[in-house]
């Protein structure tokens, strides 16, 4: 756990860097394959008319008088009403067989009791769902009017308009963008499509499924939206009459399908600030691995208001097969705007495909509890490898595993790298002031130093279990669980890449040794907590 210290100093590191000059012109090595990633076209004779998206007015007051006695009225004959929504077809209320719905695991995520049923009741009283469905959707999530429903661990829509229920029996509901066909579910192998008086159509051999990047652009999942309609909790009639609490009232998002299949958020998101937090699940790259395997990296990002205001994004590459099957998923970095980076950073987390097979990922890391760098964070670079089958593996070990998984480029030596100084380094610091003497004060780089070139040149050794002759380098790896030096000689280990990037590194030595100044500038700062 990051430490109150250390996250404080980290907005002073990240603040100052971000108004360097010197560190602009960052190199990238993307590649974005979103054009090339097939997606659902229509059949000759298909309506292609752009489906309508519903509309969920997020300025009227959904604690109106109207919804409050309807809510009243029904309270008296079902129990368990936990949440509402309104919709322009009228308001829907939802209740549960259990007063607790929501379980919480060992990190504190929420997630649905897997033995708690629902039921759904329109305004009037009546029962529209019977109180069996494992999970009720938020209106308009995969079309207009209707919601999703799950039922022994099956899918199905339900049209709350025309009373209309297609029975659960998909794995997974997908939108449709053709207006033909309400929605495409998978079961069984196959996909289809399933039309709006409950027939299905399989698709044809040479179609394929939804274009996960036009899915998540197409569909956003955004508290903001108004799109869909969200889950409201009738606590909040209790407090209608106070605006403050109408303004914080909250609410609950029950993902579909096609997101819950992918991991992409967290189990489920319940006591949102509807008019302050916001949520946003977007796509970044993708790319084509092989004929029947897609690769895409997703970004979600969540705002709380609360006292301070705290941001999180969470991203992660996913992989899927020709049907959206789920191949493989895994979080390439989190962060927060306290503990990794501040908003003026210029070297922020990043995730990017630096060709079909391999996701470089950079991010901020602390070395608390490493002696081989002098520094308490620094930017470090993560390697991915995609397999045409889909399975994701994270490549190599180290501080520095981007000098076995790519060639280096100028790039991958700039970041933010801070360190504590002595007393009497402070002393001596351009900043010290008399007075200030047992106050922290930190150093930061934007470039490595020389001694960090040197360090990285000999893990490329130590990681093919090279025993050094030097004691110093000996101490210096074992800390590593995975250093084994066990060899006299590994330059027969050495792969062409490696080989390579040794040279490079060598070359950027003599250079730094020559003009040092022209690649990094030292900065200075105290740490001063806030009071």
């Amino acid at each position: 756990m990051r430490s109150k210290k250390f996250t404080l100093l980290y907005f002073v590191i990240a603040l100052t860097v971000g108004i360097i000059a010197a560190c602009s012109g960052e190199e990238s090595a993307s590649t974005n394959n979103d054009k090339v990633i097939p997606d659902v076209i229509a059949e000759v004779g298909e309506d292609t008319t752009a489906r309508e998206k519903g509309f969920f007015d997020r300025k009227k007051n959904p604690y109106s008088s109207a919804n409050k006695n309807a809510f009243l009225s029904l309270k008296k004959k079902v129990k368990n009403i936990k949440f509402f929504a309104p919709t322009s077809s009228g308001t829907f209320f939802m209740a549960s067989s259990k007063v607790a719905i929501f379980k919480e695991d060992k990190n504190y995520n929420s997630y649905y009791d897997p033995k708690v049923k629902f039921a759904l009741y329109d305004a009037k009283g009546n029962v529209l769902l019977p109180l069996e469905y494992e999970q009720i959707s938020n209106p308009g999530f995969i079309a207009d009017d209707y919601m999703e429903v799950k039922k022994d661990g099956k899918y199905g829509l339900y049209n709350y308009v025309s009373n209309k229920l297609i029975e659960p029996s998909f794995e997974v509901i997908f939108p449709s963008k053709i207006v033909e066909y309400v929605a495409i579910g998978r079961k069984n192998g196959q996909l289809y499509k399933i039309y709006a008086d409950g027939t299905e159509k399989a698709f044809k051999k040479e179609q394929v499924a939804p274009n996960y990047i036009k899915l998540l652009s197409d569909f956003r999942m955004n508290y903001e939206s108004d799109y869909f309609g969200l889950w409201y909790h009738v606590e909040g009639f209790d407090y209608a009459e106070v605006d403050y609490l109408v303004e914080d009232r909250s609410g609950m998002i029950t993902p579909p399908s096609y997101i819950v299949q992918m991991d992409l958020i967290p189990n489920l998101v319940q006591y949102i600030l509807t008019e302050a937090d916001s949520m946003d699940l977007k796509p970044v790259h993708t790319q084509k691995r092989s004929d029947d395997t897609w690769s895409f990296i997703s970004e979600l990002y969540t705002y709380s208001a609360d006292a301070r205001g705290y941001e999180n994004t969470i991203s992660r590459l996913n992989t899927t097969d020709k049907l959206n099957r789920k191949k493989g998923s895994v979080i390439l970095f989190e962060n927060d705007n306290y503990s990794q980076y501040g908003s003026g950073s210029i070297y922020p987390p990043k995730a990017t495909f630096v060709n079909d097979s391999i996701v470089e990922v950079r991010n901020v890391v602390e070395l608390e509890n490493s002696t081989a760098l002098p520094y308490l964070a620094m930017t470090k670079y993560e390697y991915y490898s995609i397999s045409r089958t889909g399975e994701i593996t994270q490549l190599s070990k180290g501080l520095f595993p981007m000098t076995a998984a790519i060639e280096l480029a100028r790039y991958h030596f700039k970041g933010e790298f801070a360190r504590l100084l002595t007393d009497e380094e402070a002393r001596t610091a351009p900043i010290y002031e008399e007075g200030m003497d047992g106050v922290p004060m930190y150093v930061y780089y934007d470039h490595l130093t020389i001694d960090d070139l040197i360090y990285m040149r000999n893990e490329i050794y130590a990681r093919h279990g090279l025993k050094f002759k030097d004691q110093k380098w000996i101490d210096t790896f074992k800390q590593f669980k995975w250093y084994k030096g066990t060899k006299k000689n590994v330059d027969a280990l050495l792969t062409p890449i490696e080989k390579k990037n040794i040279l490079f590194i060598k070359n950027l030595e003599r250079e730094l040794k020559g003009k040092p100044a022209s690649f990094f500038k030292p900065t200075y700062n105290y740490y001063v907590a806030a009071g």
